[in-house]
C-alpha cells in the first residue's frame, strides 16, 4: 500500500517536507473513500433509494481521478479541491433528494472544512466553512420561499442515512489519525535532527560557549570552553561566572546580554592553574520554555594581543628607522653639498682663469691649457647634476621626516612664469622643442612659497623637455577666483605613458620602466617631490597621457595659503 500511495505523490515534493506528507494523506483518504463508497451504495440500495445509490457511485468513481490528477498536475491544491468539490456536490445532492435542511446528508457538509484543513491550511478551511454556511442558508431560504423538498419517512432509509454517516465520520477520523501520526513523527524527527545539528555545531565550534542562569551560574559548556579554561567540562557546571571570568559577574552579564546583539567585550579569564589570559566575549539572551538564560561566546585572544603588540613594536621600530634614515640623508646631503659646491666653484674658476689667460696673451705657452676646458665643463656639469640629485634626496628626506616648511610671501605670478620659461628654454631647444607660455587673462599675485612653485613647474617642464623630441611644450596658466586657486597645465607631444605606467608615476625612485631610465636618466624623484609640494601648497596634481601622443599634467595651487577655502571648487583647464 505504501508503494502505491507514493506512486501518486509528485516527485518534486520534498522528501521530508510537510507537502509530501499532506499529499500522502490525500491519497490515503481517497483510498478510504473507495472503501466507503461501495458500502454506502449497498446501504442505499437496501434502504430503497436507487437515486442515492447512483449518486454515491458516481462520486466514488469521480474521486478515483484525484490521485491521478495529483500526479499529472503536481499540485495538491488542484487535486484536493477537486476531491472536496466532488464530496460537496454529493452531499448537496443527497440533501436536496432527502428533505433539504432536515436531511442527514446536509450535516455532512461540515466534513468539507475538515478535509480542507487536512489538505491545505486554516484559511482554506475557513473558505469551505463559509461555503457550507451559504449552502445551509440556501436550504433555509428555499423553505422560507415555500419550496418543498421530498420527505423520506421510510425507516429503512433513515437507518441507511445513519449508517452512511457513521462510515463517513469513520473515514474522517481515519484521515485525522493519519495526519496526527504523520505530523507527530515529522515534528519529532525534525526536532531530533535540529537538536543533533545544534549539538554538533556547539561541540565543534572553536570558540567556548557557556550558558548561564540569571544568578550567573554555568548551566552548560561546550568542549571548546573546557579547553580554553583548561578545566574538565563537568567541573564548569554550577560554577559562578566570576570564578572563571574575574572581570564579569551575573549583573554585568545580564546587562551585556540586553545590549546590542553581537557586541563584544574584552575580559580577563582564569585557567585551572590560576593564570590570567585576555578573552573576547560576546553576549546573548536565550528565552524559551519559561526559562531565561545568558549565552557567552568566549575566545582566547592571547595570540592576537601578542601579535598586536609585535605589530606596534614593529611599527614603532619602522618609524624610528625611517626617521633615522631621513636624518642620515639630510645630514649626508649637507655634508656632500659643501665639497660639491667647492668642486663646481673651482671648476668654474679654472675655466675663467684659462679664458682670461687666453685673452690676455693669445700666443703665450699658457694656450696649451685650453685643452682642459672640455674636461672642466664635464666636471662642472656632473657636479651640478649630482648636486641636483642630492637636493632632491634632501627634499624627500625632509618630506618623510615631516620637516618640510614653507616660506610664504607675496609675489607676482606672471614674472615668475617668464623666469621659469627662460630657464627651461635652453633644455627645450637642446632636443629641438618649442616652448610656449599661454596665459588666460590677468593672473595677479600669489601668496605662497615662490621657491616651491618654481620647483614644481621647473620639474614638470624639464620632464616634458626630456621626454619630447622635435615637439611642442606648452605651459598654460589661469586664475580661478571661485575656488581661490591658480591652475597650471604642462602639455607636451612626447613619448607619453601607458595606464600601467601612470599608476606608478608618483612612486619614489620609479620611472616608466627600466628602459626609460637607461635612455633618459634621472632618479624618479621629481614627480614624487612635486606631488608633496602641491599638497603642501594647498593643491593637487593630475596626470593624463596617451602613448605616442604626449602627456598632460594639471596642477592646482592655492592662490593664498593664508585664506585657502575649506571646500575646493574643482575647475579644469580647457582641453
Amino acid at each position: 500500500m505504501t508503494g502505491l500511495v507514493d506512486y501518486f505523490v509528485p516527485a518534486h515534493f520534498p522528501a521530508e517536507g510537510l507537502q509530501r506528507r499532506q499529499a500522502r494523506i490525500a491519497v490515503q483518504s481517497v483510498f478510504a473513500l473507495l472503501g466507503w463508497g461501495p458500502v454506502a451504495c449497498a446501504l442505499y440500495y437496501f434502504g430503497g433509494s436507487p437515486a442515492a445509490m447512483w449518486a454515491v457511485a458516481a462520486a466514488t468513481v469521480t474521486s478515483v481521478i484525484t490521485p491521478f490528477l495529483l500526479k499529472w498536475t503536481g499540485s495538491l491544491n488542484i487535486a484536493g479541491n477537486f476531491l472536496i468539490l466532488t464530496l460537496y456536490a454529493l452531499f448537496t445532492g443527497l440533501g436536496t433528494l432527502f428533505g433539504g435542511l432536515h436531511a442527514p446528508p446536509v450535516n455532512w457538509l461540515l466534513l468539507m472544512p475538515v478535509y480542507s484543513l487536512l489538505f491545505f491550511n486554516a484559511r482554506s478551511a475557513m473558505v469551505w466553512m463559509g461555503v457550507a454556511l451559504l449552502t445551509w442558508g440556501g436550504f433555509i431560504g428555499a423553505e422560507l420561499l415555500g419550496h418543498t423538498f421530498p420527505d423520506q419517512l421510510d425507516p429503512r432509509l433513515d437507518l441507511a442515512h445513519r449508517a452512511v454517516g457513521v462510515l463517513g465520520l469513520s473515514s474522517m477520523v481515519f484521515a485525522v489519525i493519519l495526519l496526527k501520526d504523520h505530523l507527530q513523527s515529522w515534528l519529532v524527527d525534525t526536532i531530533r535532527a535540529t537538536a543533533a545539528e545544534t549539538r554538533t555545531v556547539l561541540e565543534t565550534a572553536p570558540d567556548g560557549i557557556l550558558t548561564l542562569d540569571l544568578e550567573g551560574r554555568v548551566l552548560n559548556a561546550n568542549n571548546a570552553a573546557a579547553r580554553i579554561l583548561d578545566q574538565d567540562r563537568d567541573a564548569l557546571l554550577g560554577r559562578p561566572i566570576g570564578e572563571l571570568v574575574v572581570s564579569l559577574d551575573a549583573r554585568r552579564a545580564l546587562e551585556s546580554a540586553a545590549g546590542a546583539f553581537g557586541l563584544t567585550e574584552e575580559h580577563s579569564a582564569v585557567r585551572a592553574d590560576e593564570s590570567m589570559f585576555p578573552a573576547e566575549i560576546a553576549f546573548g539572551a536565550l528565552e524559551g520554555s519559561g526559562r531565561q538564560s545568558v549565552v557567552l561566546i568566549m575566545r582566547d585572544i592571547t595570540e592576537r594581543k601578542e601579535a598586536d603588540r609585535q605589530l606596534r613594536q614593529a611599527r614603532d621600530e619602522a618609524i624610528e628607522a625611517s626617521l633615522a634614515k631621513s636624518t642620515f640623508l639630510a645630514n649626508m646631503s649637507h655634508e656632500l653639498r659643501t665639497p660639491l659646491n667647492a668642486v663646481i666653484g673651482y671648476s668654474e674658476m679654472l675655466m675663467e682663469e684659462i679664458q682670461l689667460m687666453s685673452q690676455e696673451s693669445p700666443d703665450a705657452p699658457q694656450q696649451r691649457v685650453e685643452g682642459f676646458l672640455p674636461d672642466l665643463r664635464r666636471i662642472r656639469t656632473a657636479g651640478k647634476h649630482l648636486l641636483m640629485i642630492i637636493s632632491d634626496i634632501l627634499d624627500l628626506s625632509k618630506i618623510e621626516a615631516g620637516k618640510m616648511t614653507t616660506h610664504i610671501e607675496p609675489f607676482e605670478t606672471r614674472p615668475l612664469l617668464d623666469e621659469i620659461c627662460d630657464t627651461v628654454r635652453p633644455l627645450a631647444e637642446k632636443n629641438g622643442n618649442q616652448l610656449s607660455l599661454n596665459v588666460d587673462g590677468e593672473l595677479g599675485p600669489m601668496q605662497s612659497d615662490a621657491t616651491k612653485v618654481r620647483q614644481v613647474l621647473f620639474n614638470l617642464l624639464s620632464n616634458a623637455c626630456k621626454f619630447t623630441q622635435q615637439g611642442q611644450i606648452i605651459l598654460h596658466a589661469r586664475s580661478c577666483d571661485a575656488s581661490g586657486q591658480m591652475l597650471f597645465e604642462v602639455r607636451d607631444t612626447g613619448i607619453g605613458m601607458s595606464p600601467e605606467q601612470l599608476e606608478r608615476v608618483f612612486d619614489a625612485f620609479t620611472q616608466a620602466d627600466t628602459s626609460t631610465t637607461r635612455q633618459f636618466g634621472g632618479t624618479g624623484l621629481g614627480l614624487t617631490i612635486t606631488r608633496h609640494f602641491c599638497d603642501l601648497l594647498g593643491g593637487d596634481i593630475h596626470v593624463s597621457s596617451t602613448p605616442g601622443e604626449g602627456t598632460r599634467v594639471c596642477v592646482r595651487m592655492a592662490t593664498s595659503l593664508e585664506s585657502t577655502p575649506a571646500e575646493k571648487i574643482v575647475e579644469t583647464l580647457p582641453a
